[in-house]
């Protein structure tokens, strides 16, 4: 199994000022800042700073089958527990 991830977090000064002075970010809805991030909206005027991640799992089809059925197991016997 191979795990690979990673993050960003550019809302720092640096960033945010870069960008401004660039004039890339949107201008406008700062009474509104959730109406700001419209992608794909033609009258779109820049875009909205922002953080993310993501991992992927990486593994092979037997493994992870086993781990499956694993899994249902604990979870069965949970149940079972409970119940």
């Amino acid at each position: 199994m191979q795990v690979a991830g990673g993050s960003e977090a550019p809302l720092d000064e640096l960033c945010i000022t870069g960008f401004g002075r660039a004039n890339a970010l949107c201008p406008s809805f700062h009474d509104a800042p959730a109406q700001a991030s419209r992608p794909f909206d033609g009258g779109r005027c820049g875009f909205v700073m922002g953080e993310g991640a993501a991992v992927v799992v990486v593994e092979e089809r037997e493994v992870r089958t086993m781990l499956v059925v694993e899994l249902v197991l604990v979870l069965v016997l949970v149940v079972v527990v409970l119940v």
